[in-house]
């Protein structure tokens, strides 16, 4: 089986994600880690926020 191009771009564009430049590595991660929190603070003042549903009280 011969590799194809879509193998050859797939590999490039990981080691421009690993290799392209001083950072991006830990830049990628810090913007992960800073949306996860982001995410989970909104789930925490939904609940906080949340009316009752038929009458049940919480």
């Amino acid at each position: 089986m011969a590799i194809g191009w879509q193998q050859i771009v797939v590999v490039g564009v990981a080691i421009l994600i690993l290799f392209g430049g001083k950072g991006k590595i830990s830049a990628l991660m810090g913007d992960l880690g800073r949306g996860i929190r982001t995410f989970r603070l909104g789930l925490e003042s939904d609940e906080k926020h949340e009316l009752p549903i038929n009458g049940e009280d919480k």
